[in-house]
């Protein structure tokens, strides 16, 4: 171990010596609480004894509750942060540094994880106007938000085509897809009745909570309130539905089809879920 710190001790000088390299050297440890708790511990410990050299400075990015928990199950203490104080100087809670200025910040991340996966994204979009309402409400994880664009984004290469009416409501299926993949993700319950096509219309305005959305168009709320009055059909209940949504089921005669459209679109998404 003295030879490490010598070791180090000696890079860093060296380092020092570059007119082009600029003390402290960084170390960044990532995901220290995915590693087994022994192996995870040990490693602090070393860190914390073996490579206290001036001018260096470690970062680890973790969850220090499941550090906490560690800990805890390690040494049996009743409580942690006494023992994890001596290893972190300084704290910095990633998810209030994101979410400063939360809106604006949350809505840049979904629009960068749009284009990695090739999905249209605009500020008039439908799904760009759901997804960022419903990040926000329900205050998804940055790995939640990319599981939900990926499989919005499976849901477009695997949807199935074989419905005579499908041009005509296509529309609707992915306005669906983009409020299921989300309630998939947060609201698993709700989504498992969707999948058995028992999902009453008022859970989905629980769901959707549009009361409590950003200023957007009403008919934008509407159209969007509209394909879901029609969706949840399949629970038995009709009498959420309007007088046009009647004689629009009426008239085309889609009122089979609307009464197995979220089991079949649930379905889509669960092909390739992640």
């Amino acid at each position: 171990s003295s030879s490490g710190m010598g070791f180090l001790t000696f890079a860093v000088a060296q380092a020092g010596k570059d007119e082009d390299c600029a003390l402290p050297l960084v170390f960044v440890i990532d995901e220290l609480d995915r590693c087994r708790p022994s192996y995870a511990l040990k490693i602090l410990e070393r860190i914390k004894h073996v490579f206290a050299v001036d001018d260096t400075c470690f970062v680890f990015v973790t969850h220090l509750d499941a550090l906490a928990s560690m800990v805890k199950r390690e040494y049996g203490l009743p409580e942690a942060s006494g023992y994890l104080d001596k290893f972190f100087q300084l704290r910095f809670d990633i998810r209030s540094l994101l979410y400063r200025n939360s809106e604006d910040r949350r809505q840049k991340y979904l629009a960068y994880l749009a284009k990695n996966v090739d999905l249209e994204w605009n500020a008039d979009h439908y799904r760009t106007i759901i997804m960022n309402n419903l990040v926000r409400l329900y205050d998804i994880p940055l790995r939640s938000q990319e599981r939900i664009m990926v499989n919005r984004l499976l849901y477009s290469k695997t949807e199935r085509n074989d419905e005579q009416v499908w041009s005509d409501i296509r529309s609707h299926r992915y306005t669906l897809a983009d409020c299921l993949c989300v309630m998939r993700e947060t609201e698993p319950s709700l989504y498992r009745e969707a999948s058995l096509g028992t999902l009453k219309y008022e859970g989905a305005r629980r769901f959707l909570r549009h009361d409590e959305w950003d200023v957007v168009m009403n008919d934008v709320i509407h159209k969007i309130d509209g394909c879901w009055r029609m969706a949840t059909i399949g629970s038995g209940n009709t009498e959420h539905l309007t007088d046009d949504d009647k004689a629009f089921l009426s008239r085309h005669h889609l009122g089979h089809y609307y009464g197995r459209i979220l089991a079949s679109v649930c379905a889509d998404i669960d092909q390739l879920a992640q």
